[in-house]
């Protein structure tokens, strides 16, 4: 049992799973400094996320906290889509104004 766990451990990678496609992007010197900054802003962030969740929480509860939260997930998704149509109206243009092959 030991020795499964270990083979299946040494498959491991030990680099964090989820976020981390942008740094595959970025060459090797300029890796450190990438996690740096995505860990320096995720902490940023939480910070005031915590703060933010406290301030609401004693001005009007969980029901405050949780249609803030809903506003800004609703503003999000929004954002989301006129990302995907702006990118649908850059790629019409792009496609439109390539020229043919010879």
């Amino acid at each position: 049992m030991t020795a499964m766990f270990r083979a299946g451990a040494a498959r491991l990678s030990l680099e964090p799973p989820l976020g981390l496609p942008m740094v595959g992007f970025v060459r090797q010197p300029w890796r450190g400094r990438v996690y740096a900054v995505r860990y320096f802003l995720l902490f940023i962030s939480a910070g005031a996320a915590i703060g933010m969740i406290s301030v609401l929480h004693e001005s009007g509860g969980f029901a405050l906290v949780l249609g803030v939260n809903a506003v800004i997930a609703l503003l999000l998704f929004f954002a989301t889509l006129a990302l995907v149509a702006m990118i649908i109206s850059v790629e019409g243009k792009h496609s439109a104004a390539q020229q043919p092959a010879e």
